[in-house]
């Protein structure tokens, strides 16, 4: 409406109140105000304008025609409008209303001077809002009146663009809606459920049931179901079938309805939706086969790194396949050398036969056809009657009720390992591409599974060799290789935790040190293997008297220990003597040969006073020795109060002191002259006797009696003699350096049993005199009878070896073990030295005259110049010349002096 004119219905109204505009600018609501009479249009706008509220936009109109007017241009939200105008009525305005406002029109109140509540009916079912009645309606009246109106307007739009919407949405996505009449039967829906179910848009099924023949038959027992559980509970129902086209094709489609009910509580109809999901659910399904595939080569993938045993992988391997495929039979084959094949892990169908374990020979199956699978042919039959294959395979596969047949190739390292083979024995069937890339998936698993099982199993074997080796090295660090029982080092351990055990819980423990008798003479008169075979039989004898809880142990040579738990002294002595007497009752034989031996047995408790391993093995080891002086082949227990043991205990200290002596240098060379008896064998040489001297810690100089017993006691004497050997040519090579004067000298050197028994001793004299370039012609080896006699082969052998150097050999100590003159006959010595006892008593004792007069007599014939030892003065002197020795040595001659004294004067 122009301007001009809107100002003119504006007129009567007071100017001090705010301009339309301004109004229109504060106000949310606009309100035109269509009466004819101004008195009413003040006091509805007064109304307005005070309410706090809600502010509003104001307009007004006398005429119905301009009141309509100003709806079409202005588009106000709500009308109040006078019944009964001048130009039209209220029902007239309304009509007119909604006829020219199409899209939105605006909410009508009806103002009436009259309460006729059959005009307010008319009046609502014109489309008005609301009716008040002027006089008597107040600000607030009106004020809760525009609000309803408005919120009704609002509610109105809003409805009006959700259903646009849906409808909209509907027709986007494809959604048909349905109705089922439950109590008819009767079915009818939208225009686009028709082409989702096949049929043409319009076409609508009758009946419930009807719908139902169109379903899927798998499916119409599952639908059946849903609509059944949604009646009987009243729910909402949401499901997923297929139904089948009028054309054949399958689709699927998904379904959602509610169930409506009657004033009484009794479903009466079905409301829902229906769309075409056949797109998304093919997809979904090829999702989840393509998963489930993934996830079945991942888990047998996990089981190949899990497992490593071949068998377990294949087996589950099969039986896997055969359940996702849903297959009759799934079998792998290992062919042989000749192409013939075993079936070695099958998942078989309990409908079908079982071909596992069956070898399996196709004379169909040459050279050509090896080479394709070598190349990954796969090999997919649907059906072997008229797929084309050679008939002697179709027999073949139809004796094991073979319709459809799978094949995939195993290689391994580019061989043709076996063959992965699935089996559909009811009916045909056609193989899909995914059901293809499976198996070969599946078979590249198996190959590397063959692979790691190749390569684990080969690991499993050096494993298991290198820990039996391990644990044979580990019981040789412990166990004595020739008889078997723990070894020297093991068995101190042992009696270490004896020891700790017996001061920690008061415990009695004993120890026993056995050496056995007469082994030597075994050894030596039979050999070492018969000395080992002796050792073998004895621990036999050990082990079958004495108890699991003890601990034997070979400690060395024909030594053993033994360590009796928990066992106190009397018991210990039971066992001891137990084990003696089985020893003496023990008869050896070798090659034809009898031998008795004995044992002689040291026994120690074990208890709270005992210091430790060192000092109980010391002890046992001095009972030990005591046994054997006293005797031999008996058992002496350990008593602090044991003389002999104490002088036994003085020989072990012995060790650790001559041990220090060696390492620090600390033994010194002394020697002493022997002479001509007549002094017509006076010549221009020299006759020296090397003897030793220990320097003990304090400087003081020591006799060798005083510590030779002990290094013969524990084996030292070997390492004593080489130190003697090469002090002395170390100290001649250095004088012969300086002069050739001396070269005829000779020196005595005394050799204990240990060094000619020592097989090494020969060659490192070699090596001496080839160090130091000492003639050999200088050294005399001095040998005493009893060890000579003791082991007379050996004792022959190594002389003449030494001689044929030029070496000259001395027979110490001679007539001391009352030994026969005939053993001479075999030692091709070049002195005797008599014993000192009988040169000592040769003038006061007649027996000892005659014995050092028979002794030279026997050396003269024979050609051996002998030398009288101990001659102290000048009687003696003349007395064995008389006798017509050789050869005087004694204090009466020279006393020993250090050996840099003869070679500094010389």
């Amino acid at each position: 409406m122009p301007q001009e004119k809107l100002s003119q219905y504006e007129r009567d109204f007071d100017s001090s109140k705010p301009s339309v505009e301004t109004e229109r600018q504060q106000q949310q609501c606009t309100v035109l105000i269509v009466d004819d009479c101004p008195e009413d249009r003040e006091t509805y706008r007064r109304y307005l304008l005070h309410n706090r509220e809600s502010c509003y936009t104001i307009l007004a109109a006398e005429l119905g025609k301009e009141g309509l007017e100003l709806c079409v241009c202005l588009k106000p939200d709500v009308v109040l409008l006078d019944y009964l105008l001048p130009d039209i009525d209220g029902l007239e305005f309304l009509a007119q209303l909604q006829s020219r406002v199409m899209e939105k029109h605006p909410a009508v109140i009806i103002l009436t001077g009259q309460g006729d509540e059959v005009l307010a009916v008319q009046f609502l079912q014109a489309g008005a809002e609301n009716y008040l009645v002027k006089g008597r309606t107040t600000a607030d009246q009106l004020h809760l009146a525009l609000n309803s109106a408005m919120a009704k307007t609002q509610l109105r739009g809003k409805l009006q663009q959700s259903e646009e919407r849906l409808k909209l949405a509907l027709e986007s996505a494809q959604i048909g809606i349905w109705e089922w009449n439950i109590s008819n039967n009767s079915l009818v829906w939208s225009d686009l459920v028709g082409p989702i179910f096949g049929f043409p848009i319009g076409y609508c099924l009758p009946t419930y049931e009807a719908l139902i023949n169109v379903v899927y038959p798998k499916d119409r027992e599952l639908i059946t179901q849903v609509m059944a559980d949604a009646i009987q509970s009243g729910t909402e129902h949401d499901v997923e079938f297929r139904i089948i086209w009028c054309d054949g094709s399958m689709h699927w489609i998904n379904s959602k309805g509610k169930v409506h009910d009657d004033r009484f509580g009794q479903p009466v109809k079905m409301l829902g939706t229906v769309m075409e999901i056949t797109q998304s659910k093919q997809a979904e399904l090829a999702r989840l086969e393509q998963i489930q595939r993934e996830q079945l080569v991942m888990r047998i993938a996990q089981y190949i790194r899990k497992s490593l045993k071949l068998d377990e992988i294949l087996n589950t391997t099969v039986r896997e396949v055969r359940q996702f495929l849903q297959s009759d039979r799934v079998l792998i084959f290992r062919f042989q050398p000749d192409w013939q094949g075993t079936v070695v892990v099958e998942s078989v169908s309990p409908d079908y036969k079982s071909i596992l374990s069956t070898t399996i020979y196709d004379p169909c199956f040459t050279q050509t056809k090896i080479e394709p699978y070598r190349n990954g042919r796969i090999f997919a039959v649907e059906d072997i009657h008229t797929a084309g294959l050679i008939q002697c395979h179709v027999d073949l596969l139809a004796q094991f009720q073979v319709r459809a047949n799978l094949v995939v190739p195993i290689l391994q390292e580019e061989n043709l390992w076996g063959l992965l083979i699935t089996h559909h024995c009811s009916a045909s069937r056609q193989w899909e591409q995914m059901e293809i890339d499976l198996l070969k998936q599946l078979a590249d698993q198996v190959g590397i599974a063959i692979q790691q099982s190749a390569l684990f199993e080969q690991v499993q074997i050096e494993l298991l060799e290198r820990q039996q080796a391990e644990a044979q090295m580990s019981w040789q660090a412990r166990h004595d290789a020739l008889t078997g029982l723990v070894n020297r080092r093991e068995f101190e351990n042992n009696l270490e935790q004896a020891i700790n055990n017996a001061k920690t819980h008061n415990q009695q423990h004993a120890l026993c040190y056995l050496d056995l008798d007469q082994f030597k003479i075994v050894n030596d008169t039979c050999g070492h293997f018969a000395g080992d075979e002796l050792l073998r039989q004895v621990t036999a004898l050990f082990q079958s008297q004495v108890r699991k809880t003890d601990t034997l142990s070979r400690l060395g040579g024909d030594e053993f220990g033994l360590l009796l738990d928990q066992c106190p002294l009397a018991q210990a002595q039971r066992i001891a003597n137990s084990l003696r007497e089985k020893v003496q009752e023990f008869r050896f034989v070798w090659q034809e040969k009898l031998f008795t031996i004995g044992v002689s047995i040291g026994l120690v408790i074990i208890d709270t006073y005992t210091q430790s391993v060192a000092q109980a093995l010391s002890l046992a080891d001095v009972a030990c020795y005591a046994a054997k002086n006293r005797g031999r082949n008996r058992v002496h227990v350990y008593q602090i109060d044991d003389l002999d043991l104490a002088k036994q205990q003085g020989e072990m200290q012995w060790v650790t002191r001559l041990a220090h002596a060696l390492e620090e240098n600390r033994f010194r060379l002394y020697c002493q002259p022997i002479v001509p008896v007549f002094q017509t064998e006076l010549k221009t040489e020299q006759h020296f006797e090397i003897l030793l001297r220990l320097q003990d810690e304090t400087g003081n100089l020591v006799l060798p009696m005083a510590f030779i017993p002990a290094a013969e006691r524990y084996n030292l004497m070997h390492l004593i003699d080489r130190w003697v050997i090469r002090t002395l040519f170390a100290t001649l090579g250095l004088l012969s350096s300086k002069t050739k004067n001396h070269s005829q000298d000779l020196y005595a050197i005394n050799l204990s049993g240990a060094s000619i028994n020592d097989d090494q001793f020969t060659e490192f004299l070699h090596n001496q005199f080839a160090l130091h370039q000492i003639p050999p012609r200088m050294i005399c080896f001095e040998i005493t009878e009893t060890v000579t006699i003791g082991n007379l082969s050996k004792a022959s052998q190594f002389i003449s070896e030494l001689r044929s150097l030029g070496c000259r050999f001395a027979l110490d100590d001679f007539g001391s073990g009352m030994s026969s003159f005939a053993y001479l006959k075999n030692l091709p010595v070049d002195f005797l030295k008599i014993d000192g006892s009988f040169i000592k008593q040769i003038l006061n004792n007649p027996i000892d005259s005659a014995i050092v007069e028979a002794i030279n007599h026997v050396g003269q014939i024979m050609g051996i110049q002998t030398i009288a030892e101990f001659v102290e003065n000048d009687a003696v002197l003349e007395k064995i010349k008389a006798l017509g020795v050789n050869y005087a040595q004694g204090y009466g001659i020279a006393k020993p002096c250090p050996l840099e004294r003869i070679i500094r004067n010389s």
